[in-house]
This record gives structure tokens, C-alpha cells and sequence, in this order.
């Protein structure tokens, strides 16, 4: 729990964060005609209508992220057959997302310090760039392949916008009893749209009647079907579609995105966030904010790899490889519309961020126990088969990914007033980079990965553990239901 001097500070901090509204914006929540005060409450003006028009374009950009993202993952046996890919150039495929990321301390600052619009002008510019180098028509394999890997490093420098943006948008454009779910909207979407690269991309190349994934952003090998020369063509030709799509949504950007609201909101979306400095320091001297963060990184990260490596767990004489790649998808698909489900009530119910969450998490650590011991035939009256399967990933999906929008709200309300971007960018960047790349190291040198399941439950067990101690500290709602009384 957090210590008296603490609290005390916080106090202190959040009296000084209601001396002046961000500028720019106007101050009609801050003090009416007849002179200073604590202002108006937000009302139904407040309320732009176009908010869901900008967070559908958000949604947008993320959704053809992860599309991009994992362009070549699901159709990589036809590629290696065309003489496209060996081996080293599949396992450079599957990690330039993590590489891109690297990008992410320009891409936060940029968030924060020129908003969404030049945010999201520069990564669909990063988006355009790296889908139209893996169109570029040229005969020689080598140079293809090079201009595929660098177009794959390109599309993976767009992903901090499109994983860590949501939370900024809701913040700027939603009130507070909208503000989950717009983060809902704005974060999972990159996640869905990479779960429906494994479904639409060999469903158009005809590759296979189902993928055989081992995650939202993995490797699965569906079989082949055709000739290799004619799926690759189908390929380029799928990729070309991708371009036109990514440019007409640029166009629409450029054309219109507002930079902010007409009118704050909140209350707490007009407060001056923290300089980079002061904000960086914060950080550092907070411990309860470096827990929010791991809270959220660590059991996604460790989820994903899990959803990666799912095949392996299963006995494969009652569960086919096609049956573990729809179960992966339908862990995700659950988990995106169930978060919607939980981001409307988290809405209602405002203050309550930590008991559902913790719900969330306890659920999501039976699931995970249950399913290994089943898998591991540790369960006398329990046959593993393949409802079994399905019903554990769904369960599993809709609490776990359930949670993940919000975990990223605690992290915003624990390190309030540090700028959304670099707190939730700092957030995704130890999800992918600081978690998932030694994951996968790990697991690409053992044979035997059933120690993966078990580090799932104990992921989620941390992470009920960790909510427990966690301090329930809403420093930005405070703002807004202080000031509305």
C-alpha cells in the first residue's frame, strides 16, 4: 500500500494539475462567464459526436497493422516452395514486429508532444512505406526477399501507435463513462487483425481449408494447395490489395482527423500532462507504477507465446493441428468481444477497475491450470478432446484478453499525470520486446515446451497477487468526479 507521505504527495500533485487546461484548448470547463472557479461539469456538449468516427479510424489503422504484420506468417509453405524463403527468412519474419518496436520512444514522444493526428500521419506513413516495398515487382529473388524484410521492419515501426494509442484517444476524446471502452476499441483491434491474417490470407490463396496457427502473430503452415508460382502470384496480388487499402485510409486521414475536440471531455483531458523529464523521474521513483506496467506486459506477453506454442501441448491422437490453429483464433475473437462486454461495464460501474480485473485474472488462472493438468492426463475423470479444447481457449480468451484494455487503464490512472504515450507506449514495449523476445528464445531452444502452460498459470496467478498489493489509485478519474460535484 502506498505510505502516508505518499498520498499526501499525490494530494498535492493533483491540486497543482488544476491550475491551468492544456493549451490550445478552450476554457469552458474550467471557469464560467461570471468569473474563476473549478468550472462546469462536462455535459452532453462535451460529448463530440465524431468520436467514434476517429476512434473507427484508429481501429482502422491498427486492424490493417496487424493484417500487414502477418502478411507472410500463414502462407510462409508456399514461399519456402517458390524458392522466396528458407528457414532464416521465416524466423526473421516472425520477429521484425519486435525489432520495429524499437521505434517506440519517437513514436510516444510524438503522441504526446503533436497529438493523434501527426501521431497516426506518421505511422500510416511507416504502414504505406513497408506495404509498398513488398510490392516493389522485380525477378530477382534476393533483391524481393530484401525488399520483403525491410518492408516487414517498416510495417513493424507503425506498431506502437497501433498497440498503445488507444488509451490516449479515450483519454482525449471520450468522457469518462465511455473512456474503457474506446480503449477497448483502439487496442484489440491490431490483435484482431492479426488473428484475421490467419483466416483471410490463405482463404484467399486458397492454401488450405484452415490455418494451422500457433498464435496471433506466429508461425502456422497450412497445407498447399496449387501449384507454388500460382500462390505466390495470388500472394503479391493480396498484397497489392493491402497497399490500396492502406493508402485510402492514409488519404482519409490526411483529408480528416481532427487533431482534438472541440471541447475537452473531462476534466482530465484538458490537464497539463508532466514534461518528458519530470514524467521519466516519476517513473523511476513510483514502484507502484512499475507494477501496473508488469501487470499488464507480463501475462500478455506470456499469453501470446502460450496461443504461439498451443499445438504442442495437445495429444495429438485426439486433437488435430487444424483444431489447435481455431481454437488459437477463437481465444482471441472471444477475448475481443468479450472485452467490449467488460469495457461497457467497467464504464458503468466507474471506480471498480481493480475487482474486475482481478476477476479476470483469477478466472484466467483456473482456466490455465485446468487445461494443463488435462493436458498432462493429471485429471482421472476428465478425457481430453476437442469441445474440451475449444471451450478452455474461448473461457480462456474472454477473461485474460478481456482484461487487457483494462490492465492498460490501471496503467494510465497508477502513473496519471505521465503522458499516456510514453506510459502506455513503455507498457506495449516491455510486453513485446523486454518478455516476449526472451520467450521466444527459450522456447525455440528447448524440444519440450509444457513449461510454457505452466508459466501461464503462474502469470496470472502473479497477477492476481499483484492486484491484491496493488494500491487502488484513480488519479485521473479523481479529477474529473472531484471537479463535476
Amino acid at each position: 500500500m502506498m505510505s502516508r507521505y505518499e498520498e499526501e504527495e499525490e494530494a498535492d500533485e493533483r491540486e497543482r494539475l488544476l491550475s491551468s487546461p492544456r493549451r490550445g484548448w478552450t476554457r469552458a470547463l474550467w471557469a464560467d462567464e461570471t468569473g474563476p472557479g473549478l468550472g462546469v461539469s462536462p455535459g452532453p456538449r462535451a460529448r463530440s459526436p465524431c468520436r467514434w468516427l476517429v476512434l473507427a479510424t484508429l481501429a482502422a489503422f491498427a486492424f490493417l497493422q496487424g493484417l500487414a504484420r502477418n502478411a507472410w506468417l500463414p502462407v510462409q509453405d508456399t514461399a519456402r516452395a517458390a524458392g522466396l524463403f528458407n528457414d532464416t527468412d521465416v524466423a526473421l519474419l516472425a520477429n521484425w514486429g519486435a525489432v520495429g518496436f524499437s521505434a517506440f520512444p519517437f513514436l510516444a514522444a510524438l503522441v504526446d508532444k503533436r497529438g493523434l493526428r501527426v501521431s497516426l500521419l506518421a505511422s500510416l506513413f511507416l504502414l504505406t512505406t513497408g506495404c509498398g516495398l513488398r510490392c516493389i515487382p522485380t525477378d530477382m529473388n534476393d533483391a524481393r526477399r530484401w525488399l520483403i524484410h525491410s518492408g516487414q521492419l517498416v510495417i513493424g515501426m507503425a506498431g506502437p501507435v497501433a498497440l498503445a494509442a488507444g488509451p490516449y484517444l479515450s483519454t482525449a476524446w471520450f468522457p469518462q463513462d465511455e473512456r474503457t471502452t474506446g480503449t477497448a476499441v483502439g487496442v484489440l483491434t491490431s490483435y484482431l487483425g492479426g488473428a484475421c491474417a490467419f483466416l483471410l490470407e490463405p482463404l484467399l490463396v486458397h492454401m488450405g481449408s484452415a490455418p494451422h496457427p500457433h498464435d496471433i502473430d506466429g508461425q502456422m503452415r497450412p497445407p498447399t494447395l496449387g501449384t507454388p508460382s500460382e500462390a505466390l502470384h495470388r500472394i503479391q496480388l493480396l498484397l497489392y490489395a493491402e497497399l490500396v487499402v492502406v493508402m485510402a485510409l492514409f488519404l482519409v486521414v490526411i483529408l480528416y482527423f481532427p487533431a482534438h475536440p472541440p471541447v475537452p471531455p473531462s476534466i482530465s483531458s484538458a490537464t497539463p500532462r508532466l514534461g518528458y523529464c519530470e514524467a521519466i523521474f516519476r517513473l523511476l521513483t513510483r514502484p507502484w507504477s512499475w507494477v501496473a506496467i508488469l501487470l499488464y506486459a507480463v501475462p500478455l506477453a506470456v499469453s501470446i507465446a502460450w496461443l504461439k506454442q498451443l499445438n504442442c501441448f495437445l495429444p495429438h491422437d485426439k486433437v488435430s493441428t487444424t483444431d489447435a490453429g481455431w481454437a488459437s483464433l477463437a481465444a482471441v475473437m472471444a477475448g475481443c468481444a468479450g472485452s467490449l462486454v467488460v469495457a461497457r461495464f467497467a464504464d458503468y460501474f466507474t471506480g471498480q477497475l481493480k475487482v474486475i480485473v482481478l476477476t479476470l485474472l483469477a478466472g484466467a488462472s483456473i482456466v490455465s491450470v485446468w487445461f494443463t493438468l488435462s493436458c498432462l492426463g493429471l485429471i482421472p475423470f476428465l478425457h481430453f478432446y476437442k469441445g474440451n479444447l475449444l471451450g478452455t481457449c474461448v473461457l480462456f480468451g474472454a477473461c485474460l484478453v478481456s482484461a487487457v484494455p483494462l490492465l492498460l487503464e490501471l496503467v494510465v490512472e497508477a502513473t496519471f499525470p505521465v503522458p499516456e504515450g510514453l506510459s502506455c507506449g513503455l507498457a506495449a514495449f516491455i510486453s513485446v520486446v523486454a518478455v516476449g523476445v526472451p520467450l521466444n528464445v527459450l522456447i525455440s531452444h528447448f524440444a519440450e515446451v509444457t513449461w510454457l502452460s505452466w508459466c501461464l498459470a503462474g502469470s496470472c496467478a502473479c497477477g492476481v497477487l499483484g492486484i491484491l498489493l496493488l494500491p487502488e489509485t484513480y488519479n485521473r478519474l479523481h479529477l474529473d468526479v472531484f471537479l463535476s460535484v
